[in-house]
């Protein structure tokens, strides 16, 4: 597994628990310090200090993980970014089928009345969902 701008592990940590080998890439020195700091130990876990933009992967990995990292990607780095994501994943032929359902908070409290869950929802304006509930 591959994780772009691993930063002071927040993440890697827990990637770590469910990569047989994570190669965390970052920028900056100072944050793979911190990052190694926080995973020692961990001898299934290797760092590459290095720009993104022209890092080549030495190998295809079968996930590549960023987040909180497509902001700090500039517009005209946009589609090198995305073919660099491209070329460090490992073409298995597979597909998959991703279920997203973006409920209305109204529907879905009826739906959950109606399985005997009273519930009290709200939309944040970042278009989550949140609330309290429980059985009737």
């Amino acid at each position: 597994m591959l994780e772009i701008a691993c930063g002071t592990g927040l993440w890697s940590e827990h990637l770590a628990r469910h990569a047989t080998h994570l190669t965390a890439i970052d920028t900056a020195p100072e944050v793979i310090d911190l990052n190694r700091q926080r995973l020692e130990n961990q001898d299934h876990v290797s760092y590459e200090q290095a720009d993104i933009f022209n890092w080549q992967p030495p190998k295809r990995y079968d996930a590549v993980f960023f987040s909180f990292w497509i902001s700090h990607v500039p517009a005209d780095h946009f589609e090198l970014f995305w073919q660099k994501v491209r070329s460090a994943l490992k073409d298995d032929g597979r597909s998959y089928r991703i279920v997203k359902i973006y409920y209305e908070p109204e529907d879905l409290a009826a739906r959950l009345a109606a399985l005997g869950w009273q519930s009290d929802l709200k939309r944040s304006t970042d278009y989550f969902l949140y609330g309290s509930g429980g059985p009737l």
